[in-house]
């Protein structure tokens, strides 16, 4: 592969350079939209948690994804990008449609937000609607720019399409595909196994997830039964709504969100990882990268036997990486055979963790909580509301300010007594309004003002952001998990009291920033490679660049072609 560091691809004279010049110049502004040339079509296809190493790996010799491979070569791959912080689903999905950091856009976390207290003293918690992104999308900037064009978002995870399109009567999204809600023309999705057929010999399999309706009976050895195919729809379903989307609606733009990878990276961790946590799978989770491989592949197949794929602007990349767990502890997997569900979480309580229980670790310092944890009354006399878990990172809300610094300084001290030093950072309001990651050297910035600064803000913001190491999360705690608005897990009976101290992989802090970007577009030179360190909010910017659509208001991003 050739290897370029210069900034320009793009070859002088082509239309998207002349777009971007006139845009940048503001010229264009001055004269008819009618005599601008027509925007080009933008497929930003994202793998949801695929780390970069995953591009180009070989199992037993042979390519682990061929079709992504045969992408690479077609347009320039940034060997350096880098997801915002925090490295979680719903803050980087928003930062690619928007070029807007965790401060700008009001989105922090997985999915869902904390919004107080509930009426039974325990944490109140909702999944993240359009109308809570402060910040303008890309939606946003084509309906105001092409407002009759048609734009689409087709997403794996439920909760990201609805997120994308909020109310169809007032939304600037005009196509929305996920599993449980999409046009009469596309079947509903159907069963599947998460990491594919089994190969020969493999006798892992009692650790693969079936999806199957509610009706079904799991195959012996499988966890199934519970979680249908609309809250979990198969990569290949996606991505065949895809071309069934564009066949018939020809979307501006499209945003595929192929979400297994994410899904099978927390059941069965990294496989580039090693050998180091006993409830991952590797050999599944490869089986999985052969499937959604082949999923993009036949996507990309469609794009160019259609005709559209050389005048238009194709994106693979994805929200962020992950992390295998440094979990040494031995599981009998032969109690497990059966995957009794209350079993199931029995176990993962009694792994326990090598990481952290902020909860734990403020009771022993003396700094107790207000809300109920599912077994623990409500404390009147605590000094903070709650602390919920996204694995590698832990928000702490309401806490009272006078003691702020002593969470702080408690916290890190615990982290200094401990063998692991599991703590990469604990944030307050100074912290998160300007850092620096040392480790790949670029800034971040989390504090959203709007929401710091307004007390009747449905979204709280937390007083507290506490990052760990790669390998390392904090427990996932029960009655964040039954609250039922954050983690899909609400559909499952969780016993109370119940927290989850380990799962195979995760993802939040710095280890699972490192994500693939390709982009392939007219005069982009092929077959090359930019070492650039490089940020997900940049994809904007240079998407916009080349296919002539309009940037939205405020992009804090560079175009990088």
């Amino acid at each position: 592969m050739r290897r370029i560091t210069r900034r320009q691809f793009v070859k002088e004279g082509s239309i998207a350079a002349g777009a971007a010049a006139l845009a940048a110049s503001g010229i264009g502004s001055l004269g008819s939209l009618a005599a601008q040339p027509a925007p080009r079509r933008v497929y930003i296809i994202n793998l949801d948690g695929m780390p970069a190493a995953y591009l180009g790996a070989k199992d037993e010799g042979e390519p682990l994804t061929p079709n992504l491979d045969a992408l690479v070569r077609e347009g320039v791959s940034f060997s350096k990008c880098f997801a915002v912080l925090p490295a979680l689903t719903a803050t980087n999905h928003v930062a690619i449609v928007s070029s807007a950091s965790t401060a700008r856009s009001g989105i922090l976390g997985a999915g869902g937000f904390y919004a107080g207290m509930d009426a039974a003293g325990g944490p109140d918690l909702k999944l993240f609607e359009r109308k809570h992104i402060l910040a303008e999308t890309v939606y946003d900037a084509i309906r105001r720019r092409h407002p009759g064009a048609a734009t689409a978002v087709l997403s794996g995870k439920n909760w990201v399409a609805d997120l994308f399109q909020g109310d169809p009567a007032d939304s600037p999204v005009t196509v929305k595909v996920n599993g449980k809600d999409h046009p009469e023309y596309i079947s509903p999705p159907g069963p599947y196994t998460w990491g594919g057929p089994p190969r020969e010999g493999d006798d892992r399999e009692r650790l693969r997830f079936h999806v199957s309706t509610p009706a079904d009976k799991a195959p012996e050895g499988c966890i199934g039964g519970f979680l249908p195919p609309a809250f979990f729809p198969s990569d290949d379903w996606i991505a065949d709504a895809a071309v069934e989307v564009i066949k018939r609606h020809d979307p501006l733009f499209t945003y595929v969100l192929l979400a297994c990878t994410d899904d099978c990276g927390h059941a069965y961790g990294n496989f580039t990882r090693g050998d180091v946590c006993t409830l991952a799978n590797y050999e599944a989770m490869r089986s999985q990268m052969r499937v959604t491989d082949a999923a993009v592949g036949r996507l990309a197949a469609f794009l160019k036997e259609s005709g559209r794929w050389n005048d238009s602007v194709v994106v693979i990349t994805a929200d962020h990486g992950m992390s295998t767990m440094e979990e040494r502890l031995q599981v009998d997997f032969d109690q497990l055979k059966k995957f009794n569900l209350q079993r199931i979480f029995e176990t993962l309580k009694s792994l326990g963790s090598l990481s952290v229980d902020v909860r734990a670790v403020l009771a022993q310092k003396g700094f107790h909580m207000r809300a109920s944890d599912g077994v623990l009354r409500r404390n009147p006399d605590g000094v903070y509301d709650t602390a919920l878990s996204e694995g590698p990172n832990t928000y702490l809300y309401r806490v009272r300010a006078d003691i702020r610094e002593k969470v702080r300084d408690a916290l890190l001290e615990w982290n200094e007594s401990t063998p692991h030093k599991p703590i990469w950072k604990v944030l307050l309001d100074e912290e998160m309004r300007d850092g620096v990651n040392e480790h790949d050297g670029l800034p971040f910035r989390l504090l959203c003002r709007a929401r710091r600064d307004d007390p009747n803000a449905e979204v709280v913001w937390p007083d507290l952001v506490v990052f760990t190491h790669p390998g390392y999360m904090n427990v996932i705690y029960g009655d964040s998990i039954r609250a039922g608005k954050v983690f899909v897990m609400q559909k499952l009976p969780i016993p109370p009291g119940i927290n989850v101290g380990t799962i195979p992989g995760t993802h939040g802090s710095y280890g699972e920033q490192r994500v693939p970007l390709v982009i392939i577009a007219p005069g982009v030179a092929p077959g090359t490679s930019d070492s650039r360190t490089v940020s997900l909010l940049d994809v904007l910017p240079t998407v916009c660049r080349l296919s002539g659509l309009p940037l939205p208001q405020g992009a804090e991003g560079t175009a990088l072609l």
